[in-house]
């Protein structure tokens, strides 16, 4: 199924204003900020390598910095509940090979033969890796593999990534077996490099990687992701508020209501990209 060309429009002709005011809003701030900032000063730092970084098989601390991020990253909740974390360190030991041959691609450089070795790849690590009680596997294994390879895979999520792109996983158990498809990550992950192609040159350009939540260009696409569909959610969320029959507000008042917080928030982002 082709994919659609407005979604990626509206991230890559967007990604300049849409990353400015994800800045201005802001994000994280709790152990899920610092986490991230030790995995990453650990994958950015030209000396250590992902091999070195794996090849402790037990008790291993990187691991245990990305399983402890991923905890706080909504991996530990009643519906998407991980792996206790000997069982997922043996999961990602078990893919070591895979990731190794992964880790020196960027998303945004990849040329067509490239993409297509990646995406090979990248479905095999995704039909071995079982990390979480649950069904779903879509969000534990984008995010882990985000921390594993950060230059290449975008985090996805149910709320954001997998709502705007419309992409919807297959979890259900077939005889006694949990289904292991990759389509729907992959079609994530192709979206995600054909939005990047797009976007490089204005990343760089306007220098807008940094050691903070835009550290590398699969985060930035991530973030820009949320940034949208969060300013959509303002509005659906406040006509719903006001929409409550108790209220008793007529409908032309709650438009009017709306357009003006509209222009409100259009004067602030304007200055917001200035």
């Amino acid at each position: 199924m082709p994919l659609d060309e407005d979604k990626i429009s509206e991230v890559s002709e967007n990604i300049l204003s849409l990353i400015k005011q994800f800045e201005y809003f802001g994000y994280r701030s709790d152990f899920d900020y610092f986490f991230y900032k030790i995995i990453m000063k650990y994958r950015k730092d030209p000396s250590i390598s992902l091999s070195s970084l794996l090849e402790k098989k037990k008790n291993n601390l990187y691991l245990c910095f990305l399983y402890g991020t991923l905890i706080y990253w909504d991996m530990a909740q009643q519906k998407a509940e991980i792996k206790p974390f000997p069982d997922f360190e043996k999961q990602i030991q078990n893919q070591f090979s895979n990731l190794i041959s992964l880790e020196d691609f960027k998303l945004e450089d990849l040329n067509n033969d490239d993409f297509d070795f990646v995406s090979n790849k990248l479905g095999i690590i995704y039909e071995g890796l079982d990390l979480m009680k649950s069904k779903a596997r879509l969000v534990s294994t984008s995010k882990t593999l985000h921390f594993l390879l950060p230059y290449l895979v975008i985090p996805m999520d149910n709320k954001y990534t997998k709502s705007y792109f419309s992409v919807s996983e297959n979890y259900k158990i077939y005889k006694g077996k949990k289904c292991k498809d990759p389509t729907p990550f992959l079609k994530i992950f192709e979206y995600s490099w054909k939005i990047a192609k797009k976007i490089k040159n204005i990343v760089r350009k306007n220098e807008l990687l940094n050691d903070e939540w835009n550290q590398t260009i699969p985060k930035i696409i991530d973030n820009a992701i949320i940034q949208y569909a969060s300013n959509k959610d303002r509005f659906k969320t406040l006509r719903n508020k006001l929409e409550k029959p108790k209220f008793h507000i007529p409908e032309n008042l709650i438009n009017e209501i709306i357009n003006k917080v509209k222009d409100i928030i259009k004067v602030k982002n304007q200055r917001i990209e200035q």
